[in-house]
């Protein structure tokens, strides 16, 4: 969603950590800013001509309120720079691949599960066949049971055929189900992209050939059917096929022991996969930000955008995860938190139940529940208002007096008003 005219005019610069020279013009001469016009609300937040909040990311609040003239430096295009940053960016992506292997593992697991059912179903099904064949002659006329059950899996196979062919999905709007919940729910833009279903994509629409879940159900639904009755008509000794299905349930009954162990197995990384990022296996990981995607979350609101690290499930309500690198602190730094209230302000904005807090983690082991209520949130809008008042003044300045943090400051090499100059 496009927010205003922010149009950044940046000037050519040098970064050189070097002191400039006395005759040299000031590093602020040389970076320019822009000021936007607009009009301050009650709330402090800007609108700019148009009526459209102020835009500006999550990440841009994080560095405003860490120091208003890192932001500008950054606006300005002073680019990070350090082993810090290098070391946060690798972090990054090794947490993005440890949620994907907690994702694939629980999938695993699942699809492991269904496949141990499945064969399962098909011992106590062979075992029932090999009961009904032995004991047909006392029970139904064989070969007028054989032809109804081949006639009804001719029916089935036609039937298939018909679905397969034509998009009844459509007719019945079960096919737009997905697309439906992506529309009442935008946070589905996220998380489709990032992990598909373990089975049948949700929007799958079917017809024209293509084959779905329902489908292949009747057809092997079909072809049993088919199988029952000519073995029916065509076993002369029914005593001796029933043995051969009873002794065919055994041999398929140890096969279904591997795959318990294999399901067994699957769990068991998958549980470990959650312990290591310190993950409850009831919540589900709904989205990771290594996907690339064009779309973010936005809201009208604030005018703020962003997409969180992560996004876990839990009990129905969408919890961001935002995480930190670096120095694990004694308590969370406040530019931390109010990235993170950004993030569940975005997340609110677009969920039917908005969440009740958010996760900031300083590695898999160290992690901070931040709620979201009405106070937190205005504690969002108050610092989101001077950020927008920042935006329209086009300047900003050092608003501590700390060396160290000028020194840990990724934008040091640019800004003339750091404190170990």
């Amino acid at each position: 969603m496009h927010r205003g005219d922010l149009q950044f005019i940046v000037n050519h610069f040098a970064t050189s950590d070097v002191a400039e020279e006395s005759d040299s013009p000031s590093l602020a001469a040389r970076l320019h800013l822009s000021p936007l016009s607009g009009t301050c609300l009650e709330s402090g937040l800007w609108d700019d001509e148009r009526g459209n909040r102020f835009s500006a990311s999550a990440s841009d609040l994080e560095r405003f309120v860490y120091c208003p003239l890192s932001w500008y430096l950054n606006k300005a295009g002073v680019k990070a720079q350090g082993r810090n940053v290098e070391q946060g960016a690798e972090l990054h992506h090794q947490i993005d691949e440890d949620f994907r292997e907690v994702v694939k593992y629980r999938k695993r697991a699942l699809q492991t599960t269904l496949i141990w059912s499945w064969w399962i179903l098909i011992v106590v099904a062979l075992l029932i066949d090999g009961m009904l064949i032995r004991f047909a002659d006392q029970i139904v006329d064989p070969s007028s049971f054989a032809l109804m059950l081949v006639s009804l899996s001719v029916a089935w196979l036609v039937i298939g055929i018909f679905l397969v062919v034509l998009p009844w999905r459509n007719t019945l709007e079960i096919g737009e189900q997905g697309k439906e919940n992506a529309a009442d729910d935008p946070i589905w833009d996220l998380i489709t992209p990032a992990f598909e279903p373990v089975i049948q994509p949700e929007e799958f629409s079917g017809g024209w050939w293509k084959v779905g879940s329902v489908e292949v159900t009747i057809f092997l639904a079909a072809a049993s059917l088919s199988i029952h009755g000519m073995a029916l008509v065509w076993a002369q000794d029914r005593a001796y096929l029933a043995f051969i299905l009873v002794l065919l349930a055994m041999v398929w009954n140890g096969l279904t022991s591997f795959r318990l162990n294999r399901m067994i197995s699957a769990t068991e990384q998958a549980k470990i996969a959650s312990d290591d990022l310190n993950i409850d296996t009831a919540d589900e990981v709904a989205y990771s930000d290594g996907v690339k995607m064009a779309g973010l979350l936005h809201d009208s609101e604030t005018g703020l955008r962003g997409r969180p690290d992560q996004v876990l499930r839990v009990d129905g309500r969408y919890v961001p995860v935002e995480q930190k690198t670096g120095k694990v602190p004694s308590s969370p730094h406040l530019s931390h938190r109010l990235q993170l209230l950004a993030y569940l302000q975005l997340v609110g904005a677009v969920s039917e139940q908005p969440p009740e807090h958010g996760l900031l983690r300083y590695g898999p082991h160290d992690a901070h529940l931040v709620p979201w209520n009405a106070e937190t949130k205005a504690e969002l809008i108050e610092h989101v208002g001077a950020l927008h008042s920042a935006m329209a003044a086009g300047t900003a300045d050092r608003n501590h007096e700390r060396v160290g943090k000028c020194r840990s400051c990724s934008r040091r090499q640019g800004c003339d008003q750091r404190l170990d100059q």
